[in-house]
C-alpha cells in the first residue's frame, strides 16, 4: 500500500484514509500542522531543515523521526498493548484506541451531526452518518454495484464484504467454535460470548448486553416506547420482527372482514 502512518506505520490504500486515522487514533490532523504526520506517496516531505529519519526498526525496513515514534511503532511487532481500561481491563496499543473504546463505557459521544443533531463516538462514523443527508448530492455517487443483486455501494471494500455473502465466503473464523462470519465485526461480537465481554450498559438497572441493538430494545421497556404500531388494531410493538409478525394475521383477519 502507498501510503502509512508516520506514527505506528499501519499502511493505507488512500490518502483519505490516512488522514481519518491520524485523526482519530493520534489526535493529529495529518495535513503536515503536526511535525512528522504528513503522509507521502513515494517522495519524502521532509523541510530542508528537518533532520533525517535516523531511528531504524530493527525488525523492519521503517524508520522514524523520534524515538517515541519509533517505540509505538514497535508493538506490531511485539504485540505489547500497555493502555488498558480501567473499567473492563482490555488492553490496547495506542492511547487514542482505548479513548475510543472508554467512550462506550462512559457514553461520551463528541462529534455530532449538524443536521440531526445526532451523535457519535468516533468522527468516522459520523461521516458515515453523514451520508444519509447528502443522498441527493452529486459527491455522493455509489459507483460499486453488486453483480448478484445490483445494490449500490459508495465504497469497494463495502460492497466486496457484501458479495461475499452472496457467494457464501466465511473468511472469519472463531479460535474458541467452529463457527465462521463473512465479516469481521460479526466474529468480534460473537467473540463477545466466549469472552462474557458486555461493552452496552442500561443507565438505570445496569443490565449489559453485547450488541447496542439490544440494548436500545431493552431500554424500551424502561420508557414504554413502542415505536411500530399496527395500523389496523392499535397494537404497537417495540421489536420491528415481531409487529411484522403481527401484521400478517392482523392484514389477513382485516381482509376477511
Amino acid at each position: 500500500m502507498p501510503y502509512s502512518c508516520t506514527v505506528c506505520s499501519k499502511p493505507f490504500k488512500y490518502l483519505s484514509s490516512i488522514y481519518k486515522h491520524m485523526e482519530e487514533i493520534h489526535n493529529k490532523t495529518g495535513h503536515g500542522e503536526n511535525e512528522g504526520t504528513s503522509p507521502s506517496k513515494g517522495r519524502s516531505t521532509r523541510k530542508k531543515d528537518e533532520p533525517r529519519r535516523q531511528f531504524l526498526c530493527e525488525l523492519c525496513p521503517k524508520a522514524f523521526n523520534s524515538k517515541e515514534n519509533l517505540e509505538t511503532h514497535q508493538r506490531v511487532h511485539t504485540g505489547e498493548k500497555p493502555y488498558l481500561c480501567d473499567i473492563c481491563s482490555k488492553s490496547f496499543s495506542h492511547v487514542g484506541t482505548l479513548r475510543i473504546h472508554q467512550r462506550r463505557h462512559t457514553g461520551e459521544r463528541p462529534y455530532s451531526c449538524n443536521i440531526c443533531q445526532k451523535s457519535f463516538r468516533q468522527a468516522s462514523a459520523l461521516r458515515t452518518h453523514e451520508r444519509i443527508h447528502n443522498k441527493g448530492s452529486p459527491n455522493n455517487s455509489k459507483r460499486y454495484s453488486c453483480p448478484e443483486c445490483h445494490k449500490s455501494f459508495t465504497h469497494y471494500p463495502n460492497m466486496k464484504r457484501h458479495l461475499d455473502n452472496h457467494k457464501g465466503i466465511r473468511g472469519f473464523s472463531c479460535s474458541e467454535c467452529p463457527r465462521t462470519f463473512s465479516q469481521k465485526s460479526q466474529l468480534k461480537t460473537h467473540e463477545m460470548i466466549h469472552s462474557g465481554e458486555k461493552p452496552f450498559s442500561c443507565r438505570i438497572c445496569q443490565k449489559s448486553f453485547i450488541q447496542k441493538s439490544n440494548l436500545k430494545n431493552h431500554e424500551m421497556m424502561h420508557s414504554g416506547e413502542r415505536p411500530f404500531s399496527c395500523a389496523f388494531c392499535q397494537k404497537s410493538f417495540i421489536q420491528k420482527s415481531n409487529y411484522k409478525t403481527h401484521m400478517k394475521t392482523c392484514q389477513r383477519g382485516n381482509t376477511l372482514t
